[in-house]
């Protein structure tokens, strides 16, 4: 069997299907052409390819955001003057991002980064939410989601995530949570 490949057309125009438009006009939201294909329209409606990276931090350890700082860290706050403010270190892992094509910044970028024209994802990560159920691995507990507590506690981190970033027209969206282990 031979297929053809069909790359997307990125252009300033495409016909879109309104009446699979979600979302509110001035943010990111997504749409099907008429012709079938799914896209997420930037704030100024024009079809945008996500091409995002994981997680821009200066900790420069495994971990993402929760990452304890290492070598890097202290590396970044001696050249950017980190300490006196983190716009220069910003600047500059934005340009190095633009310069490798990339275009957006994924859920493990740390906050600073932000609403610094840039789309950006963030993650909840309502399975570290517990209460937890009874485990045999304990490094990768299961949160008992039917627990009332549980509801609350999610609601609770969903508010304080979501409710900072609610009128950003840099947002493109959330990630509830990822790589979950099941017991």
């Amino acid at each position: 069997m031979h297929c053809k490949v069909i790359t997307a057309q990125l252009s300033d125009y495409a016909e879109f299907d309104q009446t699979t438009l979600k979302g509110t006009p001035g943010y990111f939201r997504i749409a099907r052409t008429c012709k079938g294909q799914w896209w997420f329209l930037d704030p100024e409606n024009k079809p945008f390819y996500y091409k995002g990276v994981c997680a821009v931090n200066r900790a420069g350890t495994p971990g993402g955001r929760r990452a304890d700082p290492g070598p890097y860290a202290a590396t970044v706050n001696k050249k950017y003057h980190y300490q006196a403010g983190v716009d220069s270190f910003i600047s500059a892992c934005i340009g190095k991002i633009k310069e490798l094509n990339f275009n957006a910044l994924g859920a493990w970028t740390t906050e600073e980064f932000f609403n610094n024209n840039v789309p950006f994802t963030e993650i909840i990560e309502f399975f570290k939410e517990g209460p937890f159920l009874p485990s045999v691995n304990e490094k990768n507990p299961l949160p008992d989601i039917f627990h009332p507590a549980w509801l609350i506690a999610a609601d609770r981190k969903a508010r304080a995530l979501c409710s900072p970033l609610r009128y950003s027209k840099w947002l493109v969206g959330y990630f509830t949570d990822n790589e979950l282990g099941f017991g």
